[in-house]
């Protein structure tokens, strides 16, 4: 099968087959939204979705993490090995990260800061349609799709499936979350054995989410003490519901004050 049609095929299973799907953010509470140091991304044509949280404690994480998603989702198809993509996502949005600081001038204090890198956490998800195992199959027109995701650090992917969490990648236990996560470096290069795999199947009626990871963890949290935080995060609908109930969570003491971003879907 050549490119342009896999292409199309998947521009066609984003319209028909993804229902629901948003992607919101916020920046921090007090901060203008220029300080927003996460990115995401989207492609209907690779079925490429992602996020990155830039590290506020390293020098322009921002750009990193930009690079990172914009690299991800224009990943070329077909692609069989999903680590192999990222290691080359992380290998170019390196290069470009070092070749745009070089267009910039910036005083002394700045140059020094570059020296130690910037950092930023990742997640990313593919959906690859796959051929119909038999020919009743194709004739009824049933769709197999595989999921597969790459992670490094703590932002993270959920699958929902008949009102129960299912999947959690690549973390699994709140007391995975702390203030040492696995990073990205825009100057080290990423070890593979680094780079959290997971894949599975999808079925009808599945609800996904990708979330940075103040809101992971609330999301994990409320979905282990028997809530389903999913159908709350449904509800919402628009950004500005969504940069409320944030400001909510964040009163209540419920996250962490965080840039917040997330891609939600239902199949």
């Amino acid at each position: 099968m050549k490119w342009p049609s896999i292409k199309k095929r998947n521009v066609v299973f984003f319209n028909k087959l993804i229902r629901d799907f948003h992607v919101y953010y916020t920046q921090k509470n007090g901060n203008s939204i220029d300080d927003y140091e996460d990115a995401w991304g989207y492609r209907e044509d690779t079925l490429c979705f992602c996020l990155s949280d830039g590290a506020t404690e390293s020098p322009f994480s921002k750009e990193l993490a930009t690079l990172l998603v914009n690299n991800y989702v224009t990943q070329p198809l077909p692609n069989d090995n999903l680590k192999e993509a990222l290691l080359n996502t992380v290998k170019t949005a390196q290069i470009h990260w070092s070749n745009n600081l070089k267009e910039k001038e910036l005083p002394w204090y700045a140059q020094q800061k570059i020296s130690t890198g910037s950092h930023a956490t990742f997640v990313g998800v593919r959906f690859t349609v796959l051929p119909s195992d038999s020919i009743k199959d194709k004739l009824r027109r049933i769709v197999k799709v595989r999921w597969e995701s790459v992670g490094v650090g703590d932002s993270c992917f959920f699958i929902v499936r008949n009102n129960e969490l299912l999947t959690t990648f690549p973390l699994s236990s709140e007391d995975d979350f702390n203030n040492t996560p696995n990073l990205i470096s825009s100057i080290e290069p990423l070890k593979e054995e680094n780079i959290a795999y997971n894949s599975g199947i999808i079925q009808k009626g599945d609800r996904l989410f990708l979330f940075t990871d103040a809101i992971a963890l609330w999301f994990l949290k409320s979905s282990h003490s028997g809530a389903k935080p999913w159908d709350t995060l449904q509800n919402i609908g628009n950004m500005d519901a969504f940069a409320a109930f944030v400001d909510t969570l964040r009163a209540g003491k419920e996250i962490k004050n965080d840039d917040v971003t997330g891609i939600t879907m239902s199949f």
